[in-house]
């Protein structure tokens, strides 16, 4: 059964469910690295009206490197997937799954350091949870797409 109950054999479905999953990824990168940026710019927080006091015990003093890895992992990897996902390359819905793993994780690893849940992580955990159903709905409209990562591009 299909995991969003739709057609096996539409063509425009999977090309529409193609363009959300492109666009989720290009908003959490822009989210990211928006986000990113400004804390390792401005490692105090100020920038987004954070301040060091909730990095409690997390082990960083600021918010550098958090930054760094956001723009990275969070940042980089989606926009990167995007293209992939665009270009439809053989390897894109794979790493859509580990775009989502790395979000789910950035969320989750934030949530846990800070000890808060907000709205926030709630609003990106859910768009975590979209890109990995729109993910598995469109390798299912491929019976073969897991045989596609051992041909070349």
């Amino acid at each position: 059964m299909n995991v969003l109950h739709i057609r096996h054999s539409d063509a425009r479905t999977e090309a529409a469910l193609r363009n959300v999953l492109i666009f989720l990824n290009c908003f959490v990168s822009v989210a990211a690295l928006g986000g990113g940026t400004a804390l390792t710019v401005k490692p105090s927080g100020s920038l987004l009206g954070l301040n060091t006091s909730i990095l409690g015990n997390s082990g960083f003093s600021d918010f550098r490197i958090p930054g760094v890895i956001l723009v990275i992992c969070v940042g980089l990897v989606p926009l990167a997937v995007a293209y992939w996902l665009w270009r439809r390359k053989n390897f894109a819905l794979l790493m859509s799954m580990i775009s989502s793993a790395l979000l789910t994780g950035w969320i989750l690893s934030e949530t846990l350091l800070i000890r808060s849940l907000l709205p926030l992580h709630l609003f990106f955990m859910v768009i975590a949870i979209l890109m990995l159903l729109l993910t598995i709905q469109i390798g299912y409209e491929d019976e073969n797409w897991h045989k596609k990562y051992f041909e070349q591009d």
